[in-house]
């Protein structure tokens, strides 16, 4: 999914104005790299993103299940 179309499925979803979405989103990618950049855990980030997409992954094999 690109960025497009996740602001696309957002504004979708909430009923946000996309170009809104557009906006929150640009800002909330600013605020993480300026956290990730100047923060000292930054060379841990790949393992909590490589947990976070894990625990997605587990959400939609047990959907898929169920």
């Amino acid at each position: 999914m690109n960025k497009r179309e996740v602001i696309t499925t957002v504004a979708e979803r909430s009923g946000i104005n996309p170009d809104e979405c557009r906006i929150v989103l640009d800002t909330f990618e600013n605020v993480f790299a300026e956290e990730i950049s100047s923060s000292k855990w930054k060379d841990a980030v790949f393992g909590h993103v490589y947990d976070i997409l894990n625990n997605i992954r587990n959400k939609q094999n047990k959907q898929r299940i169920a």
